[in-house]
């Protein structure tokens, strides 16, 4: 259990550029339970062979090309196809909202609040 000053800490030192995302429902994986998600700020690399347009419309075949390459733990296509549906819109309105300027980005986060 993290005491006030370390959760504080935690905040305080957590990348801009990555987001915790806790499962509604979650992952079987072999003997382990994956019950949050780390997605990451994708690059234009990770980006690649998608539109940008899909991303914004939360298009589904575009999302399950792009996850499991800005996610920790990494995703199959096939983990990302049997989400619930709830963890799949999530995981793409934070995917979403990395593409947006820092300041809406802000914004975003404050009214999620």
């Amino acid at each position: 259990m993290n005491t006030e000053n370390q959760e504080l800490n935690t905040q305080l030192i957590q990348n801009p550029n990555e987001e915790t995302v806790v499962l509604e429902q979650p992952i079987q994986f072999g003997g382990a339970s994956i019950t949050e998600i780390k997605i990451r700020k994708p690059n234009v690399r990770a980006l690649s062979g998608v539109s940008l347009q899909a991303i914004y419309n939360h298009d589904v075949n575009a999302l399950v090309k792009v996850l499991p390459r800005v996610t920790t733990p990494e995703l199959t296509s096939q983990q990302v196809y049997d989400l619930d549906p709830v963890d799949f819109a999530n995981l793409g309105g934070h995917l979403v909202t990395f593409l947006y300027p820092k300041a809406m980005q802000q914004a975003i986060k404050e009214e999620q609040q």
